[in-house]
């Protein structure tokens, strides 16, 4: 069992970052504030990713991962079936740590799915959650949540049993053009540049002229990025991703449902 301590706040943290790459402030939130918690070969249950989640490539180099979900991950990963909309028969308590990242806004049964993660979760163990904070419509029709705040989640684990540990919202203007305005998932160099990145892909040469022309006309668009600020944020006015991290206590009175 890994030794598990009271984390300073995400949002802290977070704060101290100010780069505009929003996951990546949220891989390294997770970097800083959980991992260090983890023993050597510690468990892990990976809810809904696949072998490509980011956090993964934080974890002890001997963490022992368990993949679960409704369906083949995309890189063909062993999984054991869990759907979260149900109570499932899921044996309780067997993992250090329980990674549950965008996914919750594809489940339409909210309360279930946490009771689920949570009985996934050893005692003295940690549940980290990543979801939108704020996002457009994408993977219908399984798709039901436009986001959530770190409030609301952590009040709902509370709800449980669980202790907050740490809870935060990153965000940025021109991110949130780029999510709202545009429906685009920026990456790092795009939040950074917007306009060279534009026009840098619109000009590839594998593709035909006449499509090179066409992008290079909807690139123009990138242009009005470079009057909204690239800074992170951490309120939620702006805020894009959402985390939360809750400890399960030692002594905890399992949920049947």
């Amino acid at each position: 069992m890994s030794r598990i301590v009271c984390l300073r706040s995400l949002t802290h943290y977070l704060k101290a970052e100010g780069d505009c790459d929003l996951r990546h402030s949220i891989v390294e939130a997770f970097q800083k504030n959980v991992v260090p918690s983890l023993r050597l070969g510690a468990c892990v249950a990976l809810v809904g990713g696949s072998g490509g989640d980011p956090e993964l490539k934080k974890l002890p180099p001997v963490a022992k991962v368990t993949f679960f979900g409704i369906e083949n991950p995309s890189d063909e990963t062993p999984y054991t079936y869990l759907d979260l909309n149900k109570l499932s028969v899921v044996s309780h308590g067997q993992y250090d740590l329980v990674l549950c990242s965008q996914v919750l806004e594809h489940v339409w049964n909210l309360s279930t799915a946490l009771q689920e993660l949570i009985r996934l979760v050893n005692p003295g163990g940690l549940l980290w959650i990543g979801v939108p904070a704020s996002n457009f419509a994408h993977g219908s029709p399984d798709y039901y949540y436009a986001g959530s705040t770190p409030q609301s989640l952590s009040l709902q684990l509370e709800k449980y049993g669980l202790d907050l540990a740490g809870s935060g919202v990153v965000g940025s203007k021109r991110a949130d053009i780029w999510r709202h305005v545009f429906r685009y998932w920026s990456t790092e160099q795009e939040l950074a540049r917007p306009v060279v990145s534009s026009f840098s892909n619109a000009f590839n040469t594998t593709i035909p002229a006449w499509k090179r022309f066409a992008r290079s006309l909807v690139s123009l668009r990138s242009v009005i990025l470079l009057a909204y600020d690239a800074q992170t944020v951490t309120d939620i006015e702006f805020g894009t991703e959402t985390s939360v991290l809750a400890k399960k206590p030692v002594e905890f009175e399992e949920l049947n449902g």
